[in-house]
């Protein structure tokens, strides 16, 4: 991966987040402000239902930007190193084991 790509990606998925964030905060602003009116006594249906599919599409933006950025790892961090399909057949070979009631962590005293 070319190093100046990276903080690029990092600054647009902060960049999308805080538009998801302010977009959702006017979604919820128009929606309130026709809830009070509808409480006056002026209810416009259109317009409410029009509000309501922008927050929930504000939501569900702001909800998929949330997870891009919960899913991204830190900076200057790698991950875990990959296993080796020699250790993958060890560690399944090992679960085998303690399923079969062959190994258990009752050791000998």
């Amino acid at each position: 991966m070319d190093g100046r790509r990276e903080p690029q990606q990092i600054d647009s998925l902060g960049e999308r987040l805080r538009r998801a964030e302010v977009d959702l905060e006017q979604a919820l602003r128009l929606f309130r402000d026709l809830r009070r009116t509808a409480l006056a006594g002026d209810y416009d249906s259109e317009g409410f239902d029009r509000a309501i599919l922008a927050c929930r599409a504000a939501a569900a933006v702001f909800a998929h930007a949330a997870g891009a950025a919960r899913r991204r790892p830190p900076p200057g961090s790698e991950g875990p190193p990959a296993r080796t399909p020699d250790q993958l057949a060890r560690l399944r070979f090992a679960r085998w084991l303690v399923e079969t009631g062959r190994l258990t962590d009752q050791g000998a005293a």
